[in-house]
């Protein structure tokens, strides 16, 4: 199993990895988000890379664990918003607009990088991704089984 969450993480990557490349080296767009996930995703694939050739598994395992977790929660609240997801996004939101509502959402695959500011008011939303966060805990799985393997040599 280990090896195909491997290779699934490695295709989520490079799916963003490639049209990052043709936008920066063939089109020269220089923009914030393109250049964010041209550079977030090849760090991915490197890390993966190493973990999958086991080079350096333990400090790459951390990094992979790491971004997961940021992808796996979106929030807004006092006139802030965060969302950042690269892949699959299934989400369970719960929002307070004045009335108390939630939602979920699946999207085969999304592509978002949001941080912005905004006059504060009562708005309230909070998201929790599942894949991403199955993904942190298998990460974090692996770093263990690593430990364990490095303590027992």
């Amino acid at each position: 199993m280990k090896k195909y969450i491997i290779i699934y993480y490695i295709i989520v990557n490079l799916i963003c990895l490639i049209p990052s490349i043709i936008s920066v080296f063939l089109e020269f767009d220089f923009k914030f988000n393109t250049l964010f996930f041209f550079t977030f995703s090849l760090l991915n694939v490197i890390a993966i890379s190493s973990v999958y050739l086991n080079r350096i598994p333990i400090p790459s395992l951390y990094f992979l664990s790491l971004t997961n977790l940021i992808q796996a929660f979106t929030f807004v609240f006092l006139g802030l918003s965060y969302k950042f997801l690269l892949g699959p996004d299934i989400s369970f939101f719960i929002i307070d607009d004045g009335d108390l509502s939630t939602r979920f959402t699946a999207i085969f695959y999304n592509i978002i990088f949001d941080l912005d500011s905004f006059n504060i008011d009562d708005n309230f939303m909070f998201g929790f991704d599942f894949v991403h966060f199955w993904l942190f805990l298998f990460f974090n799985k692996l770093i263990i089984e690593e430990k364990k393997l490095k303590t027992n040599l």
